[in-house]
């Protein structure tokens, strides 16, 4: 995007969501389950070796990411006229 002149980040990041009313025991067996996987010696070397880093937010802390990323994305299409 900085290439075409619109001073906007880009990133990508990927969420675990379950439907609404999903019973409190499943939510949290799924974030123990979830949290687990990440600290996977099998997958922090797989994410290691493609260059990326991981950024485990459990349920509070991504809510609150999504609600601050909505508002960035929201602000860079504005920023680059398409709303």
């Amino acid at each position: 995007m900085k290439e075409l002149g619109y001073d906007v980040e880009f990133s990508l990041w990927v969420g675990l969501f379950a439907p609404k009313n999903t019973p409190a025991d499943i939510v949290n067996k799924l974030r123990a389950e979830s949290k687990k996987a990440i600290q996977a010696e099998v997958f922090t070397k797989a994410v290691d070796n493609i260059g990326d880093v991981v950024a485990y937010l459990d349920q509070p802390d991504f809510a609150k990411f999504w609600d601050e990323d909505a508002k960035r994305v929201e602000a860079a299409v504005q920023a680059i006229g398409k709303v």
